[in-house]
């Protein structure tokens, strides 16, 4: 058994460390929330596939299966799909990695709401779909239009908590998707009129502005692009009025699952009480209700209605935070089993057997060796 004198050490030594891992593995956190599909991030991969960097080498540095890409109905974490563009950039050592994808883009790297945009009757239609189907390729960001001067803005809203360090290739790879595929929608090029990006200029900026063909400014509150409000009434090549009603019912369908698919609130809450205590021992339902502010019985039924208990909750946020904790080599088994609210290593050892189907010593003795 871990005594109390450890524990107290424990918590002292360890309470910044354990704070900074709660944040970044907890799957309730403001930033792990957001996702993209796996139809867009084959547009990073097959690019990489093209440009010498093969793209199971990519992937598996981030620990996901090459086998992903055959499932372009799952999600990836936005965190890190923006890992991945840095590395990609680094390993290809091309500072403008987002941009030289966007002249890359395919048919096949769009989902269904790009689909949508196809169908419609102008332009106008089409701005309609951006910004109503832009979560179904990635939630991140909320896409946004209003009419300044003539001019429509699109304006591309970040959702990330201010601390996250947002890579810039999303943003130059989102307008210049936008402006290799107006051609193919409308049948001629329509130019912007300005585009500003959040980040800092880069040291040339020049090949930026000869793609877009308009000034670029940098440093600016928003990412947005203006482009004259005479281009909204361009036809469509592909309009079909029937194809648009069906591909409409169908981005909604799947905006509903992707809505139901992010737990409310005061899910978010209760995982983040709970993850809070863990160190403490096992919490106690009572306890984290009162923090709710709600009764012990109504917790217990909100967590009916999402098919959970609340003992599985907690299990559920030991196995996400060992996995973070495991991976940090001044962590001893004990230390680990010990922040995990565990009165004794071998209970630890019991439930990571049955989280992962091995030890925790042999799970560490691997990762050592690879």
């Amino acid at each position: 058994m871990i005594s109390a004198p450890d524990c107290s050490t424990l918590r002292q030594r360890f309470t910044v460390h354990t704070r900074q891992t709660m944040h970044k593995a907890s799957p309730d956190n403001d930033a792990m929330q957001y996702t993209v599909a796996v139809h867009f991030l084959r547009l990073l991969t097959d690019y990489c596939d093209a440009n010498g960097l093969p793209a199971s080498k990519l992937l598996e540095s981030h620990g996901l299966p090459v086998e992903l890409l055959e499932q372009p109905e799952k999600r990836i974490p936005y965190l890190c799909y923006a890992s991945m563009l840095d590395s990609a950039a680094a390993q290809l050592r091309d500072p403008h990695l987002g941009l030289h994808m966007g002249q890359f883009v395919r048919p096949g790297h769009v989902g269904v709401g790009a689909l949508a945009q196809f169908a419609c009757a102008n332009v106008e239609q089409q701005v309609q779909r951006l910004v109503r189907y832009s979560g179904l390729d990635y939630d991140a960001f909320r896409d946004e239009v209003v009419h300044e001067n003539g001019d429509v803005v699109l304006r591309w809203h970040c959702l990330l908590p201010p601390e996250i360090a947002l890579s810039h290739h999303h943003a130059e790879l989102n307008f210049a998707v936008v402006k290799t595929l107006a051609p193919q929608f409308t049948g001629s090029d329509i130019r912007a009129t300005w585009i500003r990006f959040r980040h800092p200029a880069p040291e040339d900026s020049e090949e930026l502005q000869r793609f877009f063909g308009c000034p670029v400014y940098f440093d600016a509150d928003v990412d947005s692009l203006a482009f004259p409000e005479a281009a909204l009434d361009l036809p469509i090549q592909m309009a079909n009025v029937q194809a648009l009603a069906m591909l409409d019912n169908i981005c909604e369908q799947q905006l509903k699952q992707l809505s139901r698919a992010q737990p409310p609130q005061w899910l978010k809450d209760c995982k983040r009480s709970i993850a809070e205590q863990l160190h403490k021992g096992t919490p106690d339902l009572s306890h984290i209700a009162q923090k709710l502010e709600v009764s012990p019985r109504k917790l217990r039924r909100l967590l009916a209605e999402q098919e959970l208990s609340f003992r599985q909750l907690i299990d559920e946020l030991r196995q996400t935070l060992a996995e973070q904790y495991m991976a940090d080599p001044e962590l001893s088994l004990a230390d680990v089993a010990a922040l995990l609210g565990f009165s004794e290593q071998s209970a630890f050892q019991r439930a990571y057997r049955r989280w992962t189907g091995e030890s925790p010593g042999k799970s560490r003795r691997s990762a050592r060796s690879e």
